[in-house]
């Protein structure tokens, strides 16, 4: 049985880029370290660091990436997003 790792919204956040932070963002519900690709990224580094700590789902794919960007995504992968729910009754 594999145990994948899983991040909150905010423990993303915190991986914004800045400051000599990794660079981590989501993608669908997988959550993703890009901070060894950001040199590597066709669009240039400063594309990548508006999506740090992010959620890049709607604009990745409004942008016409190809299935082999998200191929491409596979080894970055470092976990899963877990949804916070809340009950207040």
């Amino acid at each position: 049985m594999t145990i994948t790792k899983t991040f909150t919204r905010m423990e993303v956040a915190e991986f914004n880029g800045k400051d000599g932070k990794p660079c981590w963002m989501i993608y669908r519900s997988g959550v993703y370290d890009f901070t060894k690709y950001l040199n590597k990224h066709p669009g240039g580094k400063k594309v990548m660091l508006e999506y740090a700590g992010k959620d890049c789902t709607k604009d990745f794919e409004s942008m016409g990436h190809t299935k082999e960007a998200v191929i491409d995504m596979v080894p970055y992968k470092i976990g899963e997003l877990q949804e916070v729910k809340l009950d207040f009754i």
